[in-house]
C-alpha cells in the first residue's frame, strides 16, 4: 500500500490564496507558507491573554490517549497554542478527509511548535450541532470481490431536524456493523476492527459519540484532543458570543456583507451565500434546528416564521438546555473565542469560507488564525498497484476508466489491424494533398471539394477503428474487469476517494497500522 499526494484543489480564491496571490491574501491572515504569518498570530494570543484563557479551555477538551492528555498539560503549563480542524460527524468515521484533516493538524502543530518555541496541541473540532443526517448517515464501503455498497441509516427518529448529538443511532446501526462484517475479508485484523464498531456504533450512542469514539480510538498514539460542538461546557463558554451575536445582530450582518462587497470587486465568488436579516445563530427547537432572523420589533425563526422577543431569545440562550448554535461563518469565531488558536487547517470549503471572516473575527475582538491546507492522499493498495503496473497506467489514468480501456483496446490491436489503419490513415491525408494541387490548375474552388473529401473519409476511418477497438474490449473483458477494480477503488462512483471511501475501508484490511502509515504519509508529503 502506498500513499500518492494529490492537489487539494478549490475555488479560484484558494488557488490564488495557495499560491500567494497578493488580491487573495488580502482576505486572510497572512500566508500559509511563511513562518511570518504563524509567529504574528502567536504574538496576538500572547497579548490577549493566551495563558488564563488556557485554564479555560483545558476542560473543554477531550485528549484521545496518554500521549495527548501529556501534550495538554505541555500546552496549559507553558503557554502554548492549538492548531484546530474538524467536521461534521459522519457514520463509521466518515470519509477519508476527515482523517487528513487531524493529521494534517498534527504535523502543522509540531512544525509550530520549532517555530514558536512553545508547545503545540492539535485539536479536532467535531461539528454535533449540525444537522444534516442525509450526509451524516451514509457510508460506502468496497467489498472482496471489488464491488462498491451503499451503506444508509434510515428511519431513525429526529434525523434531518435535531442535531447530530441528540439522536441515539437506534438499532439499525448494529444490522449495518454485521453488513461491514460480511462484506470484510477476514484477517488478523478484522475483529479486532469489528469489536471496536461494536463498541463505538450501537443502539444508544449518537453519530457525534460514534463518529469521535472511533476516530479517537484509531489516531490514540496521538498528541490530538476533541472537542465536541454540543458539550453543555463548550456551549456554556460559548454564550457570551452568541449573546454579542443576538444584541447587535446588524454589526455582524454589516461586517460580513462588506468582506462579500470587497470579494466580488476582486473577482472571487461566495463559498458561502449570505442571507438578508439572517444572524449566524441556529436555535434548537422541537421542530429542529432553525436559523434565526432580524424581524420587526425582534426576531423570527426563518423556517417555521415563529415571532421571538428579543427577551425571549436573550431567555434562551440563558436557559439551562441551552439550545443554540453557531453557524458555519460563526463556528471558527467561536473555536478562536474559546481556544488559543494559532492556526486552523482545512479542505478547501473552508478556506474558502475563512476569506469571508476577517471583519467578523475583528469585530468580536480576535485576529483570525492562519488558514492553512490540509493534505490530500490517494491509497493504492497492492492489488491495484499490480493492475497500474501491468497496463503501464498512473492513478489519475484511470479516473476515466472507460477511456482507459478504451485506450488499452487501441494499443491492444493485433498490428495486422492497426497497421493497415495507420497506412490507410497516411495514404488518405497524402492522396488528398496531391488531388487538391491537381485540381487547383482546373478550378480553384474545387480545393474545397477535395477537403470534405477527405475529412470524410478520415471520418469513417475513425468510426471504423472505434467499431474494431470495441470488439477487441469485447475479445478482452479480463482487461476490462481489471481496469474497474482499480477505477472503483481509486476512484469510487467517478468520484475523489477521500470524499466516498473512509478509514474504516482500510482499518478493516490493515488494521490500526492503517492510520500510522497515513500519518507517516503525510509527514512525508507536508509542504507548507
Amino acid at each position: 500500500m502506498r500513499f500518492v499526494p494529490r492537489p487539494l484543489g478549490g475555488s479560484q480564491l484558494v488557488r490564488d490564496y495557495l499560491a500567494g496571490a497578493g488580491a487573495a491574501r488580502d482576505f486572510y491572515f497572512g500566508s500559509p507558507s511563511e513562518p511570518a504569518s504563524y509567529l504574528k498570530k502567536a504574538r496576538t494570543l500572547d497579548e490577549g491573554g493566551g495563558v488564563k484563557r488556557l485554564a479555560r479551555a483545558a476542560p473543554l477538551i477531550r485528549p484521545v490517549g496518554e500521549a495527548a492528555r501529556q501534550r495538554l498539560r505541555e500546552v496549559v503549563d507553558g503557554g502554548g497554542y492549538f492548531v484546530t480542524t474538524g467536521q461534521q460527524p459522519a457514520l463509521f468515521g466518515g470519509p477519508l478527509y476527515g482523517l487528513y484533516k487531524a493529521l494534517s493538524a498534527e504535523r502543522l502543530a509540531e512544525e509550530l511548535a520549532d517555530a514558536t518555541g512553545k508547545p503545540v496541541m492539535p485539536l479536532f473540532w467535531v461539528a454535533s450541532d449540525d444537522h444534516d443526517w442525509n450526509e451524516a448517515a451514509r457510508a460506502h464501503f468496497v467489498d472482496g470481490a471489488n464491488q462498491m455498497h451503499r451503506l444508509s441509516l434510515e428511519g431513525v427518529p429526529g434525523e434531518g431536524r435535531s442535531s447530530l448529538a441528540r439522536i441515539p443511532l437506534g438499532t439499525g446501526v448494529e444490522a449495518l456493523v454485521d453488513q461491514i462484517a460480511g462484506l470484510s475479508p477476514r484477517n488478523d485484523f478484522s475483529a479486532d476492527m469489528l469489536a471496536l464498531l461494536r463498541r463505538t456504533h450501537h443502539a444508544k450512542a449518537t453519530m457525534a459519540t460514534a463518529f469521535a469514539d472511533l476516530l479517537a480510538s484509531l489516531l490514540e498514539d496521538a498528541p490530538l484532543g476533541f472537542v465536541d460542538a454540543a458539550d453543555p461546557a463548550v456551549r456554556e463558554a460559548a454564550l457570551p458570543l452568541l449573546r454579542a451575536e443576538t444584541e447587535n445582530p446588524g454589526r455582524s450582518a454589516s461586517a460580513l456583507a462588506g468582506t462579500a462587497a470587497r470579494l466580488k470587486r476582486a473577482g472571487y465568488a461566495l463559498q458561502v451565500p449570505l442571507i438578508d436579516g439572517a444572524l449566524n445563530v441556529f436555535l434548537h427547537t422541537p421542530e429542529g434546528r432553525d436559523r434565526l432572523q432580524s424581524a420587526a420589533g425582534g426576531f423570527r425563526l426563518r423556517r417555521s416564521g415563529q415571532k421571538l422577543s428579543a427577551r425571549q431569545v436573550r431567555d434562551l440562550l440563558e436557559s439551562p438546555d441551552f439550545p443554540a448554535s453557531p453557524n458555519v461563518l460563526l463556528r471558527p469565531v467561536v473555536e478562536s473565542f474559546l481556544l488559543p488558536t494559532l492556526a486552523y487547517v482545512g479542505g478547501p470549503a473552508e478556506l474558502a469560507y475563512f476569506g469571508q471572516l476577517g471583519e467578523l473575527f475583528r469585530l468580536h475582538g480576535i485576529e483570525p488564525p492562519v488558514a492553512a491546507p490540509r493534505v490530500s492522499l490517494l491509497v493504492v493498495e497492492r492489488k491495484v498497484e499490480r493492475v497500474l503496473e501491468k497496463f503501464r497506467l498512473s492513478a489519475a489514468e484511470v479516473q476515466d476508466g472507460a477511456g482507459a480501456a478504451s485506450r488499452l483496446a487501441r494499443e491492444g490491436m493485433p498490428g495486422a489491424v492497426s497497421e493497415p489503419i495507420h497506412g490507410w490513415r497516411k495514404a488518405a491525408a497524402s492522396q488528398a494533398d496531391e488531388l487538391a494541387a491537381a485540381v487547383s490548375d482546373i478550378d480553384p474552388t474545387l480545393h474545397g471539394a477535395v477537403e470534405g473529401a477527405r475529412n470524410a473519409s478520415l471520418s469513417a476511418l475513425q468510426t471504423l477503428e472505434t467499431k474494431i477497438a470495441r470488439a477487441v474490449k469485447r475479445k478482452n473483458a479480463t482487461v476490462l474487469a481489471q481496469i474497474e477494480k482499480a477505477h472503483v477503488n481509486l476512484w469510487p462512483g467517478g468520484k475523489a476517494q477521500e470524499r466516498v471511501l473512509g478509514p474504516l475501508q482500510y482499518a478493516m484490511r490493515y488494521g490500526r497500522g492503517f492510520a500510522r502509515e497515513a500519518r507517516e504519509a503525510v509527514r512525508g508529503t507536508w509542504r507548507r
